[in-house]
This record gives C-alpha cells, structure tokens and sequence, in this order.
C-alpha cells in the first residue's frame, strides 16, 4: 500500500465467514495503516507529553474458528499487554472506523474505576465525540448525560462490560482515503481525550499500586 488508507476492502472483511479468508485481507489492507498511524501517535504522545506508550497490532493469534467481527491497533499498557489498562485504540468494524479511550472488559479495578469516571464532567468533552459500551461495536451513542451515566454504571456492574469514548468514522466518509486528513483527526481525538486519559491512570496506579 502506497498511502496509509481504509478502503471498501477494510470493512467488507467482515463479511467473510471464514477466519482462515478473513485474516490474509486483514494483513494486507488493515494492519499495514494500524502500524503506520499507532507508530505515529505513539511519536506524537512522546513528543507533546513526553510519555512512551507501547503499541499493540492485534494479531488474533488464539482464534482459530470464529470469524472476526473486528481488529485493532492499541496504544498504551506496558511491554507485557494492555487490556487491563486505559488505553488508546483505533478500531474497525463492519460499519466504521474508531479512535477511542478504552476501559474494557479486562480492566483491573474496573468497577472502582467505573466510579471514578462517573465524578468526571465528560460532558465538556466535544460534542462529536461518541461512547461505545461493547469494544468490538457496531453500535455508538452520543456523548450525553444520559448515556454516559448508563455505560458508566454498565462498567461498574457488568462484569463483560466495556466503556469507550472518541470518534468515530462511517465506512463511506472519503477522509478514510486521505492519509493527511486521518493523521490530523487521530491527533486531536489524543490530544482531546488526553487529559481524561492521564488523570485515569493515575487513578489507575492508585488503585493497583503499580508505578
């Protein structure tokens, strides 16, 4: 791939029923622009915030049969994973595209930092930004009162529940096909979401005692 995009090949891999067809499409047309722009926002993290964040291309590496319903590039953890973290992904799914702030499901702590979300003014966040509740989607809701006290109380009680806010792209929005446009959105979605982001990792350490 010449240019670091998300064509109509990206999102009609879910289509495929079969993993063993899927996983070719997606090593040729999705992780090449996930290793490209998580190794961009990983320079511009350290650079602006002098933090270094490892990155993650999912690999899919325990799934032998199920076909994927969606594939990721994560940003933050530490060198040995980061689902139990906060942490940063952009996602892909039948529908869209997505950078996003990710409590999931793997999260340690997660109800007691479920409560400490819920003290949190996300709504001075900007108005575009969306909430998913299950990382994998295809479903997103608007960032209002409503549904973050839903999601949030969600996080707390569901044990399989996930928390995600950023922005999202539809699959047949025509910045998917310009490399300079994504670069620019994925920056300020980071730079929007990175106080929150810092402020729950030190919450984060407090609760698990980790440095």
């Amino acid at each position: 791939m010449s240019e670091m995009i998300f064509t109509s090949k990206a999102f009609e891999v879910f289509d495929i029923p079969s993993l063993e067809e899927q996983m070719p499409i997606v090593r040729r047309e999705i992780q090449p622009p996930f290793r490209f722009y998580g190794r961009f926002l990983a320079k511009h993290i350290q650079e602006a915030y002098r933090m270094e964040l490892p990155i993650y291309v999912a690999k899919h590496i325990q799934r032998k049969v199920k076909p994927l319903r969606h594939t990721w590039v994560a940003i933050g953890g530490d060198n040995r994973g980061y689902k139990k973290y906060p942490h940063f992904e952009i996602g892909i799914n039948r529908n869209f595209l997505y950078i996003m702030l990710c409590f999931q499901f793997h999260l340690l702590e997660k109800d007691a930092m479920a409560r400490f979300l819920m003290k949190q003014d996300l709504s001075t966040l900007p108005e575009d930004m969306k909430i998913m509740t299950a990382h994998f989607g295809p479903e997103y809701f608007s960032l209002d009162a409503k549904n973050i006290k839903k999601g949030l109380l969600r996080l707390e009680q569901v044990k399989g529940a996930d928390f995600q806010l950023g922005r999202v792209i539809d699959q047949h929005n025509p910045m998917l096909l310009d490399s300079e446009l994504l670069n620019e959105y994925f920056v300020k979605t980071i730079d929007d979401l990175w106080s929150l982001y810092l402020q729950s990792m030190q919450e984060f350490s407090r609760l698990t005692k980790t440095d």
